[in-house]
């Protein structure tokens, strides 16, 4: 039944059904979690938790993942997951660039090179999406939700970040390009507009893809 159907007479739209055990266990975990970190780190480290915390009901009220978007542009032509993803990094980027750049303590951007380490570790993180049916956001909100088998996505997610932890500087050290800081070259406000240049052009492509592929674009539901 969809959402527009109408409902007949003698049925009752059914409402929320809350599993109070799981939610109580959430509601404590989330309480522990966040006195830990008031003690044992900055205060600003908590709203980040909040923060985080929130983001992943959104995410998964939302059912919001990376993987199903590139998965349904490559096999369905289908380009909505891929735009929704696209409009996230351009207000990512409006937000964080700025605070990155603020001078403020404790903030600072993940500069890396651009070469082996990247492209081998792109290509690695694209079959481990597929293989194990979700990326790392999918992992994490389906795993809080309580799908037991994505468990097992989620220990060797954390077992293969270990690993590649533990070697990164000789990754680090294979050959590539010197990072790449936008912000070096063309300000805060010209990294911006650059960055929305790159995700306007990636959005042309997703939508010439599934126009050419089903002659129109299909409506994007928000």
């Amino acid at each position: 039944m969809t959402d527009s159907a109408v409902l007949q007479p003698g049925f009752q739209e059914p409402g929320w059904l809350v599993d109070r055990f799981i939610v109580s266990i959430a509601l404590v975990g989330i309480a522990l979690l966040g006195g830990l970190i008031w003690l044992e780190t900055a205060p600003f480290m908590v709203a980040l938790f909040a923060v985080g915390t929130v983001l992943g009901m959104a995410l998964y009220h939302g059912a919001f993942g990376f993987t199903a978007g590139w998965r349904n542009l490559v096999v369905k032509k289908r380009g909505a997951g891929m735009r929704a993803q696209l409009l996230l990094f351009g207000v990512t980027s409006l937000i964080m660039v700025p605070m990155l750049h603020s001078g403020q303590e404790g903030l600072v951007g993940a500069v890396a090179p651009v070469g082996t380490s990247l492209v081998l570790g792109s290509f690695l993180f694209g079959m481990g999406m597929q293989l194990g049916g979700g990326c790392g956001s999918g992992t994490l909100f389906t795993v809080g939700a309580g799908n037991i088998r994505m468990v097992v996505t989620l220990v060797f997610f954390i077992a293969g970040t270990v690993l590649g932890s533990i070697h990164l500087p000789w990754w680090l050290d294979q050959p590539g390009f010197d990072p790449v800081p936008l912000v070096n070259t063309f300000g805060v406000s010209g990294a911006i507009l650059v960055q929305f240049v790159a995700l306007g052009l990636l959005t042309w492509w997703v939508n010439r893809i599934e126009r050419k592929a089903h002659g129109s674009i299909e409506r994007d539901e928000l």
